[in-house]
């Protein structure tokens, strides 16, 4: 794969990624910052109206807010950045791990651009609910980290052990 192709291919899926986050709680932001929860699939899918200033499962959210900038933010958006970079630069990566890469820079930079917008709060709306546990309350960014997650650990899984 070509440098452009993969630059091409990066730039597509890093603007879809941000396009249908942001898309997505803008959607939210209107429809549900004042209203109650809605649930679909029998009780098992929650949306709701979620403010983040941490991370996954909120941790950090009781870090002073400087430092939740520094890392939540200016860290996230400079590892995006330099994962980009590698994406790009790296003749010898598959579709398959750009496609990863894309998604994990994706997701990243989509949560920055809303922790940029939003005081430094990234939105969560949707919950997987197993009564009497709610699981992770999450965004469209975090399933294209997720899924880039999995992509990557699918890779390493199938690549033949070295002799």
């Amino acid at each position: 794969m070509s440098t452009g192709h993969r630059a091409a291919l990066t730039f597509c899926i890093v603007c879809l990624c941000i396009a249908a986050d942001l898309g997505s709680k803008a959607v939210v932001r209107a429809t549900l910052a004042d209203a109650p929860a809605q649930y679909y699939l029998h009780g098992w899918l929650r949306l709701s109206y979620w403010e983040n200033a941490g991370t996954v499962m909120s941790l950090g959210d009781e870090l002073p807010r400087a430092l939740r900038y520094q890392a939540f933010t200016v860290g996230a958006a400079m590892f995006a950045a330099a994962l980009i970079a590698f994406i790009v630069l790296s003749a010898r990566l598959t579709p398959t791990g750009v496609t990863a890469g894309s998604l994990i820079s994706g997701g990243s930079l989509s949560n920055v651009i809303d922790r940029l917008l939003h005081e430094g709060r990234a939105l969560d709306f949707i919950n997987i609910v197993m009564t009497p546990l709610h699981l992770m309350i999450f965004n469209l960014a975090d399933v294209a980290l997720a899924l880039g997650m999995v992509m990557l650990l699918y890779l390493a899984l199938r690549r033949p052990a070295a002799r």
